[in-house]
């Protein structure tokens, strides 16, 4: 399904290109209660655009100022868009749209995060273009209507082998070290995982 796609939709193919070229999208999420404040909206801008978020805001703020949240949120977006795909001639619903099929399809993975004290939705694929090091990749072996070719490799661990298990299992303790000990529910299941696999 995915190399179908992936052959056959120009646009998807294209987002799927620039989250390998960027690793990753930041799309702000507003906090409606914070929307007066120009740090607040640089801070939103700052991932995609690093130093020059400040001027970027002030032109967001500029033509945009009293908008409602989902509003500046849509243009803060469209902002980031055009940054990360000048070529993408995609609006930010379609391109919701398209992130939620590549994720169903799981080309792309799409997660809350927050940097800074901003919130975002940061979407990134876990496939690769060039020979990949993990075992875990299969090539798709894609070829456009055009003849070219597209190196593409599509993330599928085999969860049956005991070694991707391992792996597996120590990226998620790795993880689980990370949190604070308010994520009591996070706590109680690696305590539980533990013990299980003991």
């Amino acid at each position: 399904m995915a190399r179908s796609h992936l052959r056959t939709y120009d646009n998807l193919r294209l987002v799927v290109k620039k989250h390998l070229e960027l690793e990753a999208i930041w799309r702000p999420v507003v906090n409606a209660d914070r929307l007066d404040s120009k740090d607040y909206i640089t801070c939103l801008l700052a991932p995609t655009f690093g130093e020059g978020a400040v001027e970027e805001a002030d032109q967001v703020l500029s033509t945009l100022n009293g908008s409602s949240p989902r509003k500046l949120e849509d243009a803060l977006c469209n902002h980031v868009l055009r940054k990360a795909s000048p070529e993408m001639r995609i609006g930010v619903p379609m391109f919701r749209a398209m992130c939620d099929r590549l994720v169903s399809l799981r080309l792309l993975n799409q997660m809350r995060d927050d940097r800074g004290g901003c919130e975002f939705l940061k979407t990134y694929t876990p496939c690769v273009v060039n020979s990949p090091t993990n075992d875990w990749y299969v090539s798709l072996d894609i070829h456009l209507s055009s003849g070219e070719p597209l190196p593409f490799y599509f993330c599928e661990p085999d969860m049956t082998d005991s070694g991707t298990r391992e792996r597996f299992l120590r990226a998620v303790y790795e993880a689980f070290a990370v949190l604070t000990s308010t994520a009591g529910y996070y706590a109680y299941l690696k305590s539980v995982t533990r013990s299980v696999n003991a």
